[in-house]
């Protein structure tokens, strides 16, 4: 993302969905100006939180617990049109959450800047509905 695009040095990062938070861990190494890592799963984050810290980034990353289809429905979304780029490795939406990946895509969208950049990891399977 960085080498090819530049999409990261200087950046406004968003980590969707970002679980234990290593995507935000590996895009610190390239000088983001803030990254905002978010994900609903309580136990994930507590392990996101410890990574954090662990490589000594509590000052640059923020780790919110939350709903981000939610966030998104709500007026009061803080979030909108706020990232340069978004990076998303979203739950597969194959079994019992079908077309959550699409919803997940399109907070992406609307959390990104004009201009900026959405990484979203889908299942091949999935590639015909995106």
């Amino acid at each position: 993302m960085e080498l090819q695009d530049s999409s990261i040095s200087g950046k406004v990062i968003g980590d969707f969905c970002c679980g234990t938070c290593m995507y935000s861990v590996a895009a610190s190494y390239f000088d983001p100006a803030e990254i905002v890592s978010i994900d609903i799963d309580e136990d994930a984050l507590e392990i996101a939180k410890a990574n954090i810290e662990h490589y000594e980034l509590s000052d640059k990353v923020k780790v919110i617990n939350t709903d981000l289809i939610e966030l998104f429905e709500s007026a009061e979304n803080p979030y909108s049109s706020y990232f340069d780029t978004v990076i998303m490795n979203p739950p597969f939406g194959t079994k019992n959450n079908e077309g959550v990946d699409m919803k997940l895509l399109d907070c992406c969208i609307k959390a990104t800047k004009p201009g900026g950049n959405v990484y979203s990891l889908h299942k091949e399977s999935t590639s015909k509905f995106i």
